[in-house]
């Protein structure tokens, strides 16, 4: 690694830049109330496509019968489902809600298939339906 010489003022002013981020990054964590694998499966059945360590977790996240049963769970919440849309805003997602109602089908239908293909027998009921059709976009 190269060596660098920098004053004090550029070495305090460094220092604060990385405890300001700091800062934010602990911030947004708690902000942030959905569970990391029902974002990844959330984000997986509005069509993302996932990379890296993400698409590593959904991938182990798709095999656990209780991952599904949370999806299912925040899904057809009124109150989960709003934290879920928060973590998603949170996470750099646009406009999570109108996502989320034009995609609704589509989430169901995949949902449930996912589901089967795995073993499971968990199903998204018609409170779920209605709730995403709820949703208010405006």
């Amino acid at each position: 690694m190269k060596r660098i010489k920098i004053t004090e003022r550029q070495y305090q002013n460094l220092l604060s830049h990385i405890n300001e981020n700091r800062q934010t990054i602990n911030e947004g964590e708690d902000v942030i109330k959905s569970d990391l694998n029902v974002l990844l499966m959330v984000s997986n059945l509005l069509g993302l496509s996932l990379t890296g360590l993400n698409k590593i977790k959904l991938e182990n996240a798709l095999k656990s019968l209780s991952v599904y049963e949370q999806v299912k769970f925040t899904l057809e919440s009124k109150e989960k489902l709003e934290e879920l849309i928060e973590s998603l805003e949170i996470k750099g997602m646009s406009e999570p809600k109108r996502k989320l109602k034009e995609k609704l089908s589509t989430i169901i239908s995949k949902f449930n298939t996912l589901s089967s293909e795995n073993g499971f027998d968990v199903k998204l009921s018609p409170k779920a339906m209605t709730n995403l059709n709820s949703l208010d976009v405006d």
